[in-house]
């Protein structure tokens, strides 16, 4: 992956999750140009006078220009500057000018500013690795102060202008170095214990007496790559270990090994090098995809602290050299027929490992195949698709071609090679069935989530399917964690009390995608209303309306937006068993339900459950006036799905009956 891919991916990512279609960004034009211009400077300076080279971009090279007097005075929504810095050797005193001048340029020529719209800014610094990102952030934020002296540039355009609309994000390329003969050096490998080995794979383990400075190398070399099997990414904690960690490092190094659980990390086995008494040697394996590279599956913590204080003290060497961790190393064997039993045997290592922190189900579940499924769909789906848009520009270019030399329209398909005859066909067969729109993906607890980007924790996902799938609203807003995932005691997939709430593979025969258009098509869109209603939930000028309409509707509007979601999606699956003909989109989701809608619906459900619950109470002999609106209610599903029932056709209407396919909305099966 080069430079250009790697921008585009951080770029895409960020603009995406910001509510922008990421499409509409040129990489091809002024982004590529301008790269390629960087990379000419930066082989080409002179290397003893030359300031290290910055590379910026912002919303005009990126092609992100909104419509003028789109922000009005009466607009909620405000723009966004955003503002890219690239420097390889990462950001400090040598550019911090160029990068300063860089940005008031940019802010004195965006006509965000200079039209009055006060657009929010977000200024991205990106280096090549974790030390300049780290370095970078250290010196931004406290030496150099990069969010006053944008604040400073903004004020000199528009009086009105805050630094808390100003936020700065510190940010490196992933690696894709393949780590040979990593050295870490060790008190002492004839001290080192070894384990008893294990069959089934194939497993032993070693424990060593680490240099912490070491393998915070290592987790520079590899990055965030480094903890793929990990559980958890980094996540600050109540018992703040950051600081614990950094003052023994700065006080007492020596004492480290005393005060610290460990680190430990897995790997093929074969690529531990034990040959040196003083220091061991780790290596990823040679191009196999389906060998563990290296892997660290416990002290993430650890090794995040430690890099953030040997990247900001690098005066402390002492510190470097006194500093020593127990590292437990695992080699396991990988072979092709004893690949379910690697993964079991990680995973196990994994969450037992995890125990002894605070760790919660979301963590544990994270291991699991379901997600592996998921996670892998998304990433075959992009990867045709990306394959698909190959092959259309290949072929185009060799109709052109053909065009050119005269040949004949009905000879040109005899004169494609035959591998583009091949792949045309096997194109046809997958757009009838294109996944893209609904594919997602589940993250770690720690690790960047985004509606937007469709990267989903275990915090929301759950309710969701709870909601949409088991038809439970009510248990999805008021159930834990802990009780919507239940592990079986196998170990081996999600369940939900007496039914699956993550349906998955049942035989070997069965095709996840298969599965997965049955259960998993509405998720995106589903999280997307989720997201609006976060929105008008809290509307001021929407609970305004919502409580004039009815005095009770804010308890819908407070209580209900499980019920809300369930309300809609139910509407626009019809009758459906299953989810295979569902055709809505996350972007659908998001314009689906606009604030006068969203009110509409409010006032409708209250109206019904008003004299839903009402009958229901009067039938078991209680008096009218105890009909219940505090949040005990909505825990209650039967309430949620009668008072849809009766009203289900009142909100079909709301939800524009156009938009819902015949075929969806089928005539109710006869008795």
């Amino acid at each position: 992956m080069d430079l250009l891919q790697q921008i585009e991916k951080i770029i895409s990512f960020q603009v995406n999750e910001e509510g922008l279609d990421e499409s509409i960004v040129d990489f091809e034009n002024e982004v590529s140009n301008k790269i390629t211009e960087y990379e000419y400077e930066c082989d080409n300076r002179d290397q003893t006078n030359g300031d290290p080279n910055v590379l910026l971009l912002s919303n005009e090279d990126l092609s992100l220009r909104y419509e003028e007097n789109e922000f009005g005075k009466d607009s909620t929504i405000r723009p966004i500057l955003f503002i890219f810095c690239y420097a390889a050797e990462g950001f400090s005193k040598e550019n911090a000018k160029t990068v300063s001048d860089g940005i008031e340029a940019i802010i004195k020529k965006d006509k965000l500013i200079d039209s009055g719209a006060n657009p929010t800014i977000k200024l991205f610094f990106i280096s090549s690795n974790l030390e300049t990102a780290i370095s970078s952030e250290e010196f931004s934020t406290k030496k150099h102060k990069i969010r006053d002296i944008v604040l400073k540039y903004v004020k000199s355009q528009t009086t009105k202008y805050s630094k808390r609309d100003i936020t700065a994000t510190y940010d490196y390329l992933e690696s894709e170095e393949s780590v040979k003969n990593s050295t870490v050096r060790v008190l002492s490998r004839t001290r080192v214990t070894q384990s008893k080995v294990l069959g089934n794979p194939n497993t032993e383990g070693h424990v060593f007496s680490a240099n912490l400075f070491d393998l915070v190398r290592l987790y520079n070399q590899k990055g965030k790559t480094l903890f793929n099997k990990n559980i958890r990414y980094g996540i600050d904690d109540e018992l703040d270990v950051d600081s614990v960690i950094k003052d023994t490092l700065a006080k007492k190094p020596e004492e480290f090994w005393y005060l610290n659980n460990g680190i430990t990390l897995i790997l093929e086995k074969n690529n531990l090098n034990l040959q040196n008494h003083e220091r061991i040697s780790l290596s990823d394996p040679e191009d196999k995809s389906n060998e563990i590279k290296i892997t660290v599956i416990n002290g993430a913590q650890t090794l995040n602290s430690a890099a953030k204080f040997f990247y900001t003290q690098k005066h402390r060497n002492d510190s470097k050299d006194k500093a020593f961790v127990m590292l437990k190393v695992i080699e396991i064997t990988t072979s092709e027929n004893e690949k379910e039993d690697v993964n079991n045997r990680i995973d196990n290592i994994t969450i037992s490992l995890n125990r002894q922190k605070p760790i919660i189900a979301d963590d544990i579940a994270f291991t699991l195949p379901i997600v592996e499924h998921i996670n892998n769909l998304r990433k075959t789906v992009e990867g045709e698709n990306q394959k698909d848009q190959e092959f259309r520009q290949n072929n185009l270019s060799v109709s052109n071609t053909l065009l050119q030399e005269s040949v004949e329209p009905d000879e040109i398909q005899e004169v494609l090679p035959l591998d583009v005859e091949e792949t045309q066909d096997a194109t046809s067969e997958k757009q009838e069935e294109n996944l893209s729109p609904y594919v997602f993906s589940i993250v770690r607890r720690g690790d960047v989530s985004s509606i937007r980007n469709r990267r989903y924790t275990l915090k929301v996902l759950p309710r969701i399917l709870c909601t949409i799938f088991l038809e439970k609203p009510g248990t999805a807003r008021t159930g834990s964690n802990k009780s919507l995932i239940e592990i079986d005691s196998a170990n081996n997939h999600f369940s939900f009390h007496d039914g699956e709430l993550f349906p998955t593979i049942q035989n070997e025969e069965q095709h996840f995608r298969n599965v997965f258009k049955e259960h998993y098509k509405p998720v995106n869109f589903a999280m997307a209303i989720y997201d609006e209603l976060d929105k008008f939930s809290k509307d001021k000028e929407c609970i305004k309306s919502i409580e004039k309409s009815h005095s009770r509707a804010k308890h819908i509007n407070k209580y209900g937006k499980y019920f809300i979601i369930y309300s809609v999606v139910k509407s626009l699956k019809g009758n459906h068993k299953t989810f295979e003909q569902w055709e809505f989109t996350a972007s659908e989701g998001r314009s689906f339900l606009s604030k006068e809608k969203y009110k509409k619906v409010v006032e409708e459900l209250t109206k019904s459950w008003e004299s839903t619950i009402a009958e229901a109470e009067l039938e078991n002999g209680s008096k009218r006036e105890a009909s219940p609106w505090d949040s005990n209610a909505f825990k209650k599903d039967q309430n949620v799905l009668d008072t849809y029932e009766n009203c289900k056709e009142e909100i079909k209407n709301i939800l524009n009956p156009e938009n819902i396919s015949e075929e969806q909305l089928e005539p109710e099966p006869l008795s």
